[in-house]
Parts: C-alpha cells; structure tokens; sequence
C-alpha cells in the first residue's frame, strides 16, 4: 500500500490500522461453478495507519485497498508505535512463544456493520448497492439510519443468495467495539466480529478466476450524510471479566498457589490464541484443566464457564459452542487422569 502524505498518528481515533501482508491474498477466489476459496490469514503484518476524518477520505481508501489483495484493517492499534513491521495480531502476551502484544484496543470513529443474508425483495438487483442498502437501512438504530456511509459488497455479495455487504460509517465520537457490539446487538444478520480489536476485516474485492466474471458493476458507493450520533453507549456496557487470578481464588477448592498459577496461564493462552487456532487451543486447554478438576483443585462447572470466557475474550464467535467445548476438553482430561 501507498503511503499517504499525511499520515496519522497510529492512536487517531479518526483513522484506521491498514494491515498489509506482503505476497498474502486477503480475499475469496470465485471459479465457475465451485465453492469459493477463502482468503488466507497469514502470521504477520506490516501496520500503516490512514486517515478517515471524512466520509471522502474514508471512500478513498477503501477504494485503494479494493485493489491490493495484501491488506485489510482492523480496529486495535498498534501496542508499541516503533515495532509495526512483521508483527503478528497480537492483543495478549504469548505464554508458548514469549512474544509481547503487538496491539492494543482503542476507541475508533471508524465501525464497520456486517450485514449478512438479509433477502432481496421482488425486484431489487443485488448490483443495484443503494437499493441493497435502503433494504438494511430500516434495521439499523435510528441514529445510523440518514447517516452517511459507505456501502461495501463482500466477497459472497452476489454470489450467494441475499444482501451481504458491509457499510462503513464514521462516528461523530470515537467509541469502544465492545461498546458498539452490545449497542447493536440487536441488529439482524449482524455479524458482532467486527467489533473485536484484532479481528481481520477484509477489503480486498474477490478474484474471479478461470473465466468466473464479476457481476458487480461497482463494489463500492458512497451514500452521503451526516457522521452517525451513537447514544450514551454506557448503559450498554458490560462488566469486564474478573482477572483469571480472581476467578481461580473464587472458584477453585481452596485457592491453591500453583492451581492458581497454572489455570491463568490457560486461560491466557485461550484469549491469546490465534484466529483459526482457538476451538483447538479451547480444547487442549480445557483437557488440561480437566486433570486439575479429577485432582480436586479445580471446580468443573466454574472452570468450564472461565475457559468459555477467555475463549470469547479473544474472539470466539460463539459463547455456546464455546462452553461444549471447554465441557468436553474438561471431560477428556478427567477421563485420562481416571
């Protein structure tokens, strides 16, 4: 990517961390007649903040990395603003490799919407993004619905069935994701991800390949209007969880130094576990909490529900199957203690 001649500070709430990956392809391949081929998350990034203090600038941006299939954003901000070449997507420290944060969650002005599978109404062409988007307008809160925005068909938006498109808007105050996540909670087909600090969301247009043609005329449009006005979000907030020392001095079956010690560094693992590598870290770490339970240092329903916290801190999609499975990793290890 190109570097801006004014470029922000990395901490500018009214800019967005552009991840580029030199060589990757963040972005779906299309083929005639095939699954599309998901893009691939690589280890490490180079960091470049850009400016989104207007809807313009925000356009203008996204317009550029439509084209460079090496890059995507996400709302963290770089943890140390000298070291943000090669660097992985780090909010936790890494207990296996010592590596230290790389970044860090800050309030941003920039919030993308992931809105997914809504039907189209008789008559509306999925090419036709200002009709795609009077559809989703109406389920938006009423403080985003005149808002200005920009209107991004995904990867699968015209491929498959439905509206799916992300539209980008800028606040006129910065906000914290987990903040906006509980405000629009209730949003249909609203995909939360988004909202996390370090996770990816994608920029790059689809490759369609062996003679697969876009049926997109434009993948981009810009709806004008004014910067949208959350309400005060702090009735939405929710309680951050207990630190995992906290948690154990609670729940565990007398609070035992080493048990302590030895539970928080798992559950440090399962927050800081990479995208893609989480349901498996879940598991190994909930069988190894599953032997301190069979020993009667750990009680097995609170050390279940802790693992499932930590797996949704660091970004787990799904607080249910996050919970089966910190159950069954706890079952197998007592199992093989048995």
């Amino acid at each position: 990517m190109n570097a801006e001649a004014t470029r922000p500070a990395p901490t500018d709430p009214w800019s967005a961390n552009v991840l580029q990956a030199p060589g990757a392809r963040l972005c779906k391949i299309i083929r005639p007649g095939a699954d599309p081929v998901p893009a691939q998350l690589p280890l490490r990034y180079d960091m470049h903040p850009a400016a989104v203090r207007t809807l313009g600038e925000l356009e203008g941006l996204l317009a550029r990395l439509a084209a460079a299939r090496d890059c995507c954003i996400v709302r963290a901000a770089p943890a140390d603003p000298a070291r943000v070449l090669m660097v992985r997507r780090l909010l936790h420290h890494d207990p296996e490799t010592g590596e230290v944060p790389t970044l860090r969650d800050v309030q941003r002005a920039l919030v993308a919407l992931d809105l997914d599978g809504a039907a189209l109404p008789v008559g509306c062409d999925p090419r036709d993004l200002a009709a795609c988007h009077a559809v989703v307008a109406p389920t938006l809160p009423a403080e985003m619905r005149g808002a200005g925005c920009v209107v991004q068909a995904t990867g699968s938006h015209g491929i498959k069935p439905g509206i799916r498109v992300r539209l980008w808007f800028l606040l006129d105050r910065p906000c914290w994701g987990a903040d906006l996540a509980a405000w629009l909670a209730e949003v249909p087909g609203l995909d939360p991800t988004c909202f996390r600090p370090v996770q990816v969301i994608f920029t790059a247009a689809p490759i369609f390949a062996d003679g697969a043609v876009d049926p997109l005329p434009s993948r981009l449009l810009a709806v004008p209007g004014p910067a949208a006005a959350p309400p005060s979000l702090e009735k939405y907030r929710r309680p951050p969880p207990p630190p995992p020392g906290a948690v154990m001095r609670r729940w565990g079956n007398g609070g035992q130094e080493k048990t302590v010690a030895r539970f928080a560094a798992l559950l440090r693992t399962v927050a800081g576990a990479a995208e893609g590598t989480r349901h498996c870290t879940l598991y190994w770490a909930a069988c190894r909490a599953g032997e301190l339970v069979m020993a009667g240092e750990l009680v097995r329903a609170a050390a279940a529900d802790a693992l499932a916290d930590a797996a949704m801190q660091g970004g787990g999609k799904d607080a249910v199957n996050a919970r089966k499975t910190a159950s069954a990793g706890i079952a197998r290890g007592m199992v093989e203690c048995a």
